[in-house]
C-alpha cells in the first residue's frame, strides 16, 4: 500500500503539489492523468523520494516518513522507504555502457549486494518475463524504444518492490 497524506512540494516560491492525499492499495492499477506541468512526475518522484516533499507523509507498507518545511530526514530512513519502490522513468535511464542484463543486475549487485550469479539468474528470469531474454547481451543504443522500456521495467522489478 502506498499512502500519501497532505503532500506539498515547493520549488522556491513555486507550489507544485498542494495537499495531495491518496491511498493506493497493493495490486491495484492507478493512472495519473493531467496536463503537462501539472505535477504528475513530481508526485511520482516524491513517492520514491527522488524529490523530498516539503511537507506531508509518505507511507509504503508499514514504513512512513513525515516531512516538515526545513526539516532534515535521515538518509537511512529514505533508503529504507526507497528499497520498497520501483520506478520506470519516462526516458528509461538505462546505463548506456551496460548491456540489458547488466542494467537489470546493477541494483541487485550494487545496492542489495547480491552475488553476481544470483543477480544474473533473477535478471534473466525478468527479461524472459518481459520478452527480452533474447536481447540480454544487447546494448541499450541497439534497442528500440519499446525494448528499452521493457528492460527498464525488468530493472524496476528486480529488487521485488512492494
Amino acid at each position: 500500500m502506498i499512502g500519501l497524506t497532505d503532500i506539498e512540494k515547493r520549488f522556491g516560491d513555486n507550489l507544485v503539489l498542494k495537499g495531495v492525499t491518496v491511498t493506493i492499495e497493493e495490486g491495484s492499477v492507478t493512472a495519473l492523468v493531467g496536463p503537462s506541468g501539472g505535477g504528475k512526475s513530481t508526485l511520482l518522484r516524491c513517492i520514491n523520494l527522488l524529490e523530498i516533499p516539503t511537507s506531508g507523509t509518505v507511507r509504503i507498507g508499514d514504513d512512513a516518513l513525515e516531512f516538515h518545511p526545513g526539516g532534515k530526514v535521515p538518509s537511512r530512513a529514505i533508503q529504507r522507504l526507497r528499497l520498497q519502490t520501483g520506478m520506470v522513468f519516462q526516458n528509461f535511464q538505462l546505463f548506456p555502457h551496460r548491456t540489458a542484463i547488466e542494467n537489470v543486475m546493477e541494483g541487485l549487485v550494487t545496492v542489495l549486494k547480491w552475488p553476481a550469479g544470483r543477480a544474473r539468474e533473477r535478471a534473466l528470469a525478468l527479461l524472459e518475463k518481459v520478452g527480452m531474454a533474447h536481447k540480454a547481451d544487447a546494448w541499450p543504443a541497439t534497442l528500440s524504444g519499446g525494448q528499452q522500456q521493457r528492460v527498464a521495467i525488468a530493472r524496476a522489478l528486480a529488487p521485488s518492490p512492494k
